[in-house]
């Protein structure tokens, strides 16, 4: 397991380093907690971050 999300978001943008830097590359996060990951991920690929906001679909 990991320590937090911050250390989640430092591994993977370690992983994808090879992507850093590219104009055509954009961090997308979901809020609830992927936020301060893809932060950490954009801040370390100086790629742009968006957030996807969705809803829930229930169960009838």
């Amino acid at each position: 397991m990991f320590k937090d999300r911050e250390e989640v978001g430092e591994l993977l943008a370690n992983k994808l380093i090879e992507y850093s830097n590219n104009k055509n590359v954009l961090v997308v996060a979901i809020p609830r907690g992927a936020v301060s990951i893809g932060a950490i991920i954009a801040e370390k690929l100086n790629a742009p971050l968006e957030i996807v906001l969705s809803k829930k679909i229930g169960h009838p």
